[in-house]
């Protein structure tokens, strides 16, 4: 659980292609259907997913 997060968070970080990033937060919906525990694997990376996921927004498509 906790590598499969972690390993989520390292892919998606500094993704910088808008529709890749479409992928990525579909990605962390289907982590947290999969980590449904608030005291779980997802729980423990929920900050660095939120600084991850958060700089992105908004989110434009230039093409």
């Amino acid at each position: 659980g906790d590598d499969l997060v972690y390993g989520v968070c390292e892919a998606i970080d500094e993704e910088k292609d808008p529709w890749c990033l479409l992928h990525c937060f579909r990605i962390v919906e289907l982590l947290v259907d999969l980590f449904p525990d608030p005291s779980g694997p997802l729980a423990s990376f929920s900050k660095d997913i939120f600084e991850i996921l958060g700089r992105y927004f908004p989110i434009y498509f230039t093409h």
